[in-house]
């Protein structure tokens, strides 16, 4: 019998329809899905929800269930390829797995480890959300990129990974990049601090004080006067 293998890198085959339509070509459904064992240490990356997805020869896979030492994962493309490939995991090691019906999407899952990176970046790090994206973006290649979500949204995630308890402000290079978390705008009693903000921009003005500290200065003004 001759056998036929075929390597797809995402980045020469963009359209995920065409990949998986050469795979399935060379790599026929079998009705027996068959069972390797396996011995692999595990890997996760998050989903845009915040879930860990399973990353096992390329594949995602998402938390089905758990029954006494092990637990039972589901291609993350059961829905749209009807995928019905599984995997379990005992401790801290993928334990076996079965085959899927499509060919693994690498850039796909590269995507989900740059968004982690850059959401570990932005908690760990003093760098402004724009530089954490632009630094993200250069070293990235154009199959990857061209999955990303758009810049905005990007941002939007990072500056909500931000939100988190003891995260270090992020350290701007302008104005314009100035983020101020909403906990800077209160007081430790919950009274508004930040009183006055013109707007991203190279003249930008910023007020911070309390109702009482005004009124102070309104009372010591009028003594001097």
């Amino acid at each position: 019998m001759l056998t036929l293998s075929l390597y797809i890198d995402s980045e020469l085959l963009i359209n995920p329809c065409q990949r998986d339509y050469i795979y399935k070509a060379l790599h026929p459904i079998s009705t027996c899905n068959s069972i390797r064992s396996l011995r692999m240490p595990l890997e996760f990356v998050s989903s845009n929800k915040g879930t860990l997805l399973l990353m096992v020869d390329g594949y995602l896979f998402r938390k089905e269930k758990t029954f006494k030492e092990k637990t039972y994962w589901k291609c993350t493309e059961y829905d749209r390829f009807n995928c019905r490939a599984r995997c379990n995991t005992e401790g801290d090691v993928v334990a076996a797995a079965s085959q899927h019906n499509h060919v693994p999407d690498a850039a796909k899952v590269e995507v989900r480890k740059t968004m982690e990176r850059m959401k570990v970046q932005a908690k760990t790090s003093q760098e402004s959300t724009h530089q954490i994206v632009s630094s993200t973006l250069r070293g990235t290649s154009t199959a990857v990129a061209g999955q990303l979500p758009p810049v905005r949204s990007i941002k939007q995630t990072i500056r909500r990974a931000r939100r988190v308890d003891g995260a270090p402000l992020a350290n701007p290079d302008n104005l314009d990049h100035l983020e101020i978390p909403e906990g800077y705008k209160k007081t430790l009693k919950g009274q508004d601090f930040l009183k006055f903000d013109s707007g991203p921009g190279g003249n930008r003005i910023l007020l911070f004080t309390t109702s009482d500290n005004l009124r102070l200065v309104v009372v010591v003004y009028s003594m001097i006067e």
